[in-house]
């Protein structure tokens, strides 16, 4: 550089410096074993954690983490190829200094291959090393993770089923449901997570919530989710990236021939009330009944009131009262910790081979969900005028109750002994989209209602059929 005014020329000093960036291949190939030992020991020793935090809060460190700095040797390599390519660009043709510099840059590009290749991955690294720093009380470094997905999402509450502001990390092999706590002093945003959500053994379902629109819903192991997109773009957004990594993660497993076997396995086993199979009880949680699908314990039938309070089994999610969840089993899902069960659940948890008999209560279900065929929120007319309720047809009856998953009718007809017909102009009604049940011994009609005219298609053509022909034979629905 002495005679740089005489002779500028960089190319023979990179020339002759080049072979030593080949000493670069050994750092980069032990950089993810190298952040595995620094998690490790970070986890494991309470001194280390301290002695790093102090030296990454030092300000000559830009109050930037360790793997920042760490990743600095990495980047060197190709920073020094897109240097001698921009100088070859402004480099006239005739220069001394071009054969140097071209000798050069072949040599350091094949000292940075290895270093390229890594540093696709650490593009990705570097976005989970600034989400982790987001997020309060989780350590979310991992070489074999990536990020794929970030974004506001709305949560339906399992129990009241309230709107919750939340906002999803997904990462190939996990999902984290976060809060984000604002902070009143500016900033970067901080988030609390609230649920960790595996990618294996997830599973996602489309909504079937009537309440609210753009809805889809998530089974992990440890935890159910409903959440809710602003718009329908937005809902089938997530529900792609989601779905895409979850076939990702099957598509690596060495085992996936052998899990294709296991479910034809299970789709022969029974199912519970609440969409869980048996073989799957107690091992992965289930999804909760919401307190206003059901106004009654979902056991016994028993009204919940002041005096009567909602629970929920943690093995089949249905809502229970006290005296029908006053037993506890283990469940894998939540590390073997013992879990408040409801009755059935408890029986099949324990291995017992004979189901406890009936209660008096239990005698009064009207149905049990297994029964239903089809339901949905109907009008029907009573001496108090329309009223609103939930209606589920069964093989034999059609039955109203006061929330969804209720299981004793406030009104029970059996269809065995009434015809169905839609409204003529003898019928005074005040209501659209109406048709009624007429009893065959011309005693009683009962008038009903629905939402909307392709509801009321479809409750005709279910009663009809359900109705037992002239032989007394029970059409199928």
């Amino acid at each position: 550089m002495i005679q740089w005014e005489s002779k500028p020329r960089i190319g023979d000093i990179m020339k002759l410096l080049a072979p030593f960036l080949r000493m670069y291949s050994d750092y980069v190939g032990n950089f993810e074993n190298a952040v595995k030992q620094l998690q490790t020991w970070t986890s494991k020793s309470s001194k280390f954690a301290t002695l790093i935090h102090e030296i990454q809060a030092d300000p000559l460190c830009h109050h930037l983490s360790l793997q920042h700095h760490m990743l600095e040797p990495v980047q060197r390599v190709p920073r020094y190829q897109l240097l001698l390519r921009d100088y070859l660009k402004k480099l006239p043709g005739d220069s001394e200094d071009k054969t140097d510099a071209c000798k050069a840059l072949d040599l350091i590009s094949a000292a940075a291959q290895h270093s390229n290749d890594f540093m696709k991955s650490m593009d990705k690294f570097q976005k989970l090393l600034k989400i982790n720093e987001m997020i309060d009380g989780e350590d979310i470094i991992d070489p074999t993770r990536e990020f794929l997905k970030e974004g506001k999402i709305t949560k339906i509450a399992a129990r009241s089923g309230d709107q919750q502001e939340r906002y999803l990390f997904l990462f190939n092999d996990v999902l984290f449901c976060t809060q984000n706590r604002k902070l009143i002093t500016g900033g970067t945003s901080s988030y609390k997570v609230k649920a960790r959500l595996d990618i294996d053994g997830m599973k996602i379902f489309d909504g079937e919530n009537s309440k609210y629109d753009h809805t889809f819903r998530l089974e992990s192991k440890q935890k159910t989710l409903e959440l809710q997109g602003s718009s329908d773009d937005e809902k089938e957004s997530w529900m792609r990236a989601i779905l895409g990594a979850i076939q990702e993660l099957l598509r690596r497993k060495e085992t996936f021939k052998a899990l294709s076997v296991d479910k034809d396995e299970m789709d022969s086993r029974p199912v519970t009330e609440s969409g869980e199979d048996s073989f799957h009880l107690g091992l992965r949680a289930p999804r909760w009944i919401r307190d206003d699908e059901a106004t009654m314990c979902m056991r016994c039938a028993l009204d919940f009131g002041l005096t009567r309070r909602r629970h929920h089994c943690r093995a089949c999610g249905v809502v229970v009262c006290s005296r029908c969840s006053n037993q506890q089993a283990e469940l894998a899902y939540d590390s073997n910790k013992p879990g408040r069960v409801c009755r059935k659940c408890y029986v099949k948890l324990k291995g017992i081979d004979a189901e406890s008999p009936l209660s008096p209560e239990e005698k009064k279900l009207s149905f049990t969900e297994e029964d239903t065929l089809f339901g949905s929120t109907m009008f029907i007319q009573q001496k108090s005028g329309w009223n609103k309720l939930w209606a589920v047809v069964t093989a034999e009856d059609l039955h109203f109750v006061r929330a969804p998953k209720d299981v004793r009718a406030v009104v029970s007809i059996p269809l065995s002994f009434y015809n169905i017909s839609d409204i003529d102009s003898g019928d005074v009604i005040d209501r659209p989209f109406a048709f009624k049940l007429i009893e065959k011994s011309g005693k009683n009609i009962y008038y009903l209602s629905t939402e909307c005219k392709e509801l009321k298609k479809k409750w005709m053509a279910y009663l009809q059929e359900g109705i037992p022909d002239d032989s007394g034979r029970a059409c199928t629905l």
